[in-house]
């Protein structure tokens, strides 16, 4: 799904336009395992929505397949998980028991991936159709965070900072691209780590407290977001060196994009409100549950499905499909 990436320059823009109008898509509660309350979605691939369903004490993984009911991912013996990407062949990777985990399969049984001598805590958050794997390992003393990325049966290679920095990690289930870039933040600042590890910074734009990028399609083209000294912020775009800053949904003040395809479209979140941008940069808001509760849109995949988080009810998240 992702290839590969050359930042040069930077040039700050404002995307102005819009697109042909388009049928609202249909949005579908996709509900919880049984006696659960809440759910939350956190990728879509081709055969279906992959996150996590939950009662007020115990967390499960879960698979939503086109068209079926939830599926329970097994746990490991610490009896909890949480799933957050799939990739194209049907693998999903995740967490349990605090330890990175891969599925082959959903109905399958996890695999705990290896982790850094010091990073003991894992969690995987992206894999693409290679099998690679990004996530993020917390130093049991320092408490920091360093992002990872697992190839094959070596151990994982710890992706470091920017120079002078302390932290980094990657961003969400799009974070890592076919060719083995990835992309997150180092200390606030939005970074990508080349295919030999290398980090980088991405441009910024003046003013700018915070950035940090999510996702990266097989174009290159990075998604994410940026905050402002005062509050608010915005949803950002980078390609070939220009940062392009997306608008926001009308009468909010601050947005993030979560995710792009192939084709340019991007998804995300505008001041609680689940967003779509068009290639062109034009927002929409998706439709919710009920008018008065937030949502979010986490991911979308190659054919325009969307998945994200929805309340039907106060305090009730819901994982959602969005059909087109």
């Amino acid at each position: 799904m992702r290839n590969s990436l050359t930042l040069i320059t930077i040039t700050g823009a404002l995307l102005l336009g819009g697109s042909p109008a388009q049928a609202a898509p249909v949005i579908t509660d996709l509900g919880t395992l049984p006696g659960n309350h809440l759910s939350w979605a956190n990728d879509i691939g081709l055969a279906g929505v992959v996150g996590a369903s939950s009662t007020p004490s115990q967390v499960q993984a879960v698979f939503w397949p086109n068209g079926g009911a939830a599926v329970r991912l097994q746990p490991t013996a610490a009896g909890w998980a949480t799933a957050e990407a799939i990739n194209g062949n049907g693998v999903v990777v995740g967490q349990s028991g605090d330890q990175a985990v891969r599925w082959a399969s959903p109905g399958a049984a996890p695999t705990v991936l290896s982790s850094p001598a010091v990073y003991t805590k894992t969690v995987a958050k992206s894999i693409n159709d290679k099998g690679v794997v990004a996530g993020n390992g917390d130093h049991p003393e320092t408490y920091r965070t360093r992002a990872l990325r697992w190839s094959s049966s070596r151990p994982p290679r710890v992706l470091p900072p920017l120079p002078g920095h302390q932290e980094s990690s990657v961003g969400s289930s799009g974070a890592l691209g076919e060719d083995s870039v990835v992309v997150g933040n180092s200390d606030g600042v939005a970074v990508f780590w080349d295919a030999g590890g290398a980090v980088h910074r991405l441009p910024q734009l003046d003013g700018w407290a915070r950035s940090e990028a999510h996702a990266v399609n097989r174009h290159g083209v990075i998604v994410g977001s940026y905050d402002l000294p005062g509050g608010g912020g915005g949803a950002v775009r980078w390609e070939r060196g220009r940062v392009t800053v997306l608008p926001h949904l009308p009468g909010t003040d601050h947005s993030v994009a979560s995710s792009i395809n192939d084709a340019g479209v991007a998804v995300g979140a505008s001041s609680g409100r689940a967003v779509r941008w068009d290639a062109a940069g034009a927002a929409t808001e998706l439709p919710k549950l009920s008018d008065q509760l937030p949502g979010h849109a986490k991911a979308i995949n190659e054919r325009g499905e969307v998945a994200g988080t929805n309340s039907p009810v106060w305090r009730q998240d819901h994982a959602v499909r969005w059909t087109p």
